[in-house]
Formats: structure tokens, sequence, C-alpha cells
């Protein structure tokens, strides 16, 4: 028997943006991520990436159910949660097709929290005297 492990970032359970995704969404983005690994492989490059070199992962319904024991609706509100938090990216499809996955772009987790510290930057806070 194979085993298989997968990084969990720890930080998203005490983040404040991202502990609203709970155990089974902070777990969800860090099997994307994961898989994004597999996508840069040399022999899957040119199959998980655009046109411009983005490298993508595709990952449906069926495979958060058999992986993450989480139902359809589930799926979907966890992906779009992680879309507005801004982890990931993707089209909607025009007309769904159950099992069809559009490309999934996830931006990496230290990536992420770089963007967000220079967001929280701009913010103008006034001076205490």
């Amino acid at each position: 028997m194979s085993k298989s492990y997968f990084e969990v970032y720890y930080e998203m359970f005490k983040n404040e943006k991202t502990k609203v995704l709970k155990s089974n969404g902070i777990i969800l983005y860090s099997m994307m991520a994961n898989q994004v690994g597999l996508s840069k492989r040399p022999e899957n490059v040119k199959k998980y990436s655009d046109k411009n070199g983005n490298v993508f992962i595709l990952f449906t319904e069926r495979n958060a159910k058999s992986k993450l024991g989480i139902s359809k609706k589930t799926f979907f509100d966890l992906k779009k949660m992680l879309k507005e938090l801004g982890l990931i990216n993707y089209e909607e499809q025009v007309s769904k097709k159950s099992g069809v996955s559009t490309p999934i772009y996830v931006i990496p987790y230290d990536v992420w929290v770089e963007k967000e510290m220079i967001e929280y930057n701009k913010f103008d806070f006034p001076d205490i005297e």
C-alpha cells in the first residue's frame, strides 16, 4: 500500500480571513495546492498549462467527494469561498457539466499572505498621539 500525504497550512486555522473556511476548506485548499506540484511535473506541464504558461489544476466535485467525503454543494460553496478570498481563481462554466472542471489556478499560500500584508499596509491609519 502506497502512502500519500500533503502539506496542510496550519496558519490558515489562525488567520482571521482564512479560518472561516474551517477544516474542510483549509484541507481542500491544501489538496489543491499540492496538486499544483503534480501539474508542474515535466510529463504533465504541457497538459496543465494555459497558452500563457500558467499552471492550473482540475478538481471536480467527484474528486472532492472521493478524497474529502464532502457533498457537491459543500464543494462548490468552499470553492466559491476560496475564490472570494483570492486563494484560487477560475472562470465559471457557461453550461454546467457534472464531473467536468474548469482550470483552477491556485495562488501559493505564501504569495497570498504577502499580498494580504501589502493590502493591509495600504490603509491610512490615523496617528495616535
